[in-house]
This record gives C-alpha cells, structure tokens and sequence, in this order.
C-alpha cells in the first residue's frame, strides 16, 4: 500500500513491520492490515492509495468480533501446551535448586557451629593458667596528673605521668612487666 504525507511536518504511521515515518510530500511503500488501514484513514494528512493485506491471525468485523481458523486455533493451542510443560519443567528445576540450596544452608550452619567451637578451643586454651600466684597490674592516681603502677596492694612504679602509661594497658603480660622493671621505684 501507497501512503503519502500531505502535511507540512514528518509523520509517523503504525505498519505491520513497526513505525515508518514519511517526510512532507514522500510517498512510501508500507505494509497495512485492515485494522491499521482503518486508523490511517482517521489521519487527514496521510493519502492511502492501494489495498491492505489480510490479517494473519484472522480478521476483525466490527460486528461479529474476531474470526480465527481452526488450524490456527490449534497452533494456539500447541504453543499454550508447550509453554505449559515449560512452566512445569521450570518448577521442578526449580523446587531442586531449593532443595540444593537447603542442604548446602545446612551444611554451612554445621561448619559454622564447628568453627565456633573449635574457635572457643582455641581461645581456652591460648590463655596462660593462672596458679594464683600472679596478681595483675594496675594504673592508680597518686596524685593529681601523677600516677603509678600497683601489684596487689605494692606500688612497683616510680611516678610518672599520664602519657608515659597510655598504652600500658594493651601491652602483653611480658611487656608490662619490662615496662614495670623498667620504671620501677628507687
């Protein structure tokens, strides 16, 4: 079919392959179907010269609906069985992958039980035994802006200011007692 833009700006017409637009005054060759060849004749600036093709999945009559041949009705009904099977193929596939993720959640949980045990074991046993013979040492004010370091209830440090001791407390047990000889009163 013929169409022809009367118009003074481009135009765009719905075709069987899609949108074709036709600039002012340019005549294309389209595709049209009786549907389609009814809306391009409710455009005033598109001439239509030429007959539209059948509808290939029947054909519309305003006053009897659609009509759909029995070969096609079948295709139609093969295509909606096989998308059928397809949804029930996927399902399946499906409902394995649950059960796959299942069991490997499971799994996972196990493990992780496992580590924190063994994690637990670990941390026991890394920590020193203590026979009670050890006694922590502790940072106490002495007085204003002067501290020293305590064992049990013996100061064991010379005095020393609050920036000498920031990073006592994160020393090991080795560390802070060098620390303690280091400094230790006179």
């Amino acid at each position: 079919m013929e169409v022809t833009n009367n118009s003074k700006a481009p135009q765009g017409i719905h075709t069987l392959t899609g949108v074709v637009f036709v600039q002012p005054g340019q005549t294309k060759t389209v595709r049209l179907n009786k549907t389609l060849e009814g809306h391009a004749k409710g455009l005033d600036f598109f001439e239509l010269d030429g007959e539209a093709e059948e509808d290939v999945l029947g054909s519309a009559d305003p006053s009897q609906g659609v009509r759909v041949t029995a070969e096609q009705m079948d295709d139609l009904r093969k295509k909606f069985e096989e998308q059928i099977a397809e949804i029930g193929r996927l399902n399946s596939e499906n409902t394995d992958l649950t059960t796959t993720v299942g069991e490997r959640d499971a799994t996972i949980e196990a493990l992780h039980g496992e580590i924190v045990g063994l994690k637990a074991s670990l941390e026991a046993a890394s920590q020193p035994k203590d026979d009670g013979s050890a006694t922590e040492f502790v940072v106490k004010e002495k007085s204003p802006g002067w501290f020293v370091i305590v064992k049990g209830d013996a100061e064991v440090t010379k005095s020393l200011r609050k920036d000498d001791l920031t990073e006592f407390p994160t020393m090991s047990a080795d560390d802070k007692a060098a620390f303690v000889e280091l400094n230790k009163q006179s």
